[in-house]
């Protein structure tokens, strides 16, 4: 079971017993002695709790912006399934879908691939540019943990795009084409 640090899940019953054992104590010693055990006793659970987290950092990190993705290597090939089409300011999210395929000789070791918005195309009788801030990725970074041998292809899912509503003229967006890049993270 996964408790958030490297310990195992008896050690953290364990330390919590002894935290809850040393509270007890100093609630009945603060009773009958003076009040100077007690913080002393409080300072020590204390220093105890702190050297521990400090000791055993957590595993939680906090997502990775899409400015963190690194490139692909080129035996490895990104295909996008899902159609991205109909979209308006405020409309729903459509799902971003593909599947990656290992085009070379060796076997490729793949955790993540990330998708961002590279850009925009302008759509014809426009003459301005659909600015790409009118998009929005949620769930950039999706899942593959995959070891793909030569000529096998795996599925990924999980980003959304919505087309923000900015509250200003978007006509410009209306029937442009909308650009993703897809960078992979191997093992």
């Amino acid at each position: 079971m996964y408790t958030g640090t490297d310990l195992p899940i008896a050690a953290v019953i364990v330390i919590a017993a002894v935290v809850v054992a040393v509270g007890i104590a100093m609630l009945v010693s603060s009773r009958r002695r003076k009040r100077a055990i007690a913080v002393v006793g409080l300072l020590l659970i204390l220093t105890v709790v702190l050297a521990t987290i400090a000791a055993f950092p957590s595993r939680v990190q906090a997502a990775e912006p899409s400015s963190k993705c690194v490139g692909s290597t080129n035996s490895i090939s990104v295909t996008q399934t899902s159609a991205i089409a109909g979209m308006g300011p405020g409309s729903a999210a459509a799902p971003v879908t593909g599947f990656v395929t290992n085009g070379g000789a060796t076997p490729v070791a793949l955790d993540r691939i990330c998708v961002t918005i590279s850009g925009t195309s302008m759509s014809r009788g426009i003459s301005e540019a659909c600015p790409a801030i009118d998009f929005s990725i949620t769930g950039n970074w999706m899942p593959i943990k995959a070891m793909l041998a030569s000529g096998e292809s795996v599925p990924f899912a999980g980003a959304f795009i919505r087309f923000l509503d900015q509250n200003n003229n978007q006509d410009t967006c209306k029937n442009a084409a909308l650009h993703l890049g897809f960078d992979l993270i191997g093992d």
